[in-house]
């Protein structure tokens, strides 16, 4: 009788026991339903503000991708432009270049057509005008087409070895004259004092005041001021060793 008694009282509390635990879940579960609406009443304007901030982001985003394609178009535009400039900058160097290398196909040409047969005496190459007599002016300029200048004598060996190729009975203009300064010889091809003089005896004696170019005499290898304006024979000394 006892167990029985015991047995009803057990069961009665694991009724009790149920009960209590289905009041409870159902409060639990009204209270997170309020917390639910509660937090998503006050997360409410931050989510909205959010959604807007990603909404400016993203608009932002894409407008600067705009922008950094915009510049980088008027960037390969520019870069575009400038090839073609260089190009045609090349174009026109290169167009400049054949025109200087025709230029100086001419000039050659023309120096070979006016060039005279020079000739090797010692170290240097000579050309001796046996022809044409010219005054000392004219001479000057007449060497300068061959590509050449009057004779600048250095000393006494390179006059011996010219002398051996003169005339006897000629004279022959040099590049010595003392136009700018009477008495002071200078050699028009440096522009300075003369290196070599030989002078003939009783020279230079500046005659009536108007010699002041000089010329070598091929019988004894003398030289002699006389006047610039006379016609006489020359020598044209090449530029080239």
């Amino acid at each position: 009788m006892m167990n029985y008694f015991v047995l009803g009282i057990f069961i009665f509390l694991l009724l009790e026991s149920f009960v209590y635990t289905q009041e409870v879940e159902v409060v639990v579960e009204n209270k997170d339903n309020q917390c639910d609406a509660y937090c998503f009443k006050v997360l409410r304007p931050m989510l909205e503000h959010i959604s807007v901030m990603q909404e400016r982001w993203e608009f932002c985003n894409s407008s600067k991708l705009a922008n950094t394609s915009s510049r980088l178009d008027k960037i390969e535009s520019q870069l575009v432009a400038q090839e073609a400039k260089d190009v045609s900058y090349a174009a026109a160097i290169e167009e400049t270049k054949m025109k200087l290398l025709e230029q100086k196909s001419l000039i050659e040409n023309q120096k070979n057509i006016n060039r005279k047969p020079f000739q090797k005496v010692g170290s240097k190459y000579y050309y001796i005008e046996e022809i044409q007599q010219l005054n000392w002016f004219g001479a000057a300029h007449k060497c300068l087409e061959f590509g050449a200048h009057l004779i600048s004598l250095d000393d006494q060996q390179e006059l011996n070895a010219i002398n051996s190729k003169l005339n006897p009975v000629n004279a022959y203009w040099t590049d010595i004259n003392d136009l700018s300064e009477e008495g002071t010889f200078l050699s028009l091809t440096s522009g300075v004092r003369a290196k070599f003089l030989n002078w003939r005896t009783g020279e230079p004696n500046n005659a009536d005041r108007s010699e002041h170019c000089v010329y070598l005499f091929g019988a004894y290898s003398h030289m002699n001021d006389f006047k610039c304006s006379s016609p006489k024979y020359f020598i044209c000394e090449s530029f080239d060793a």
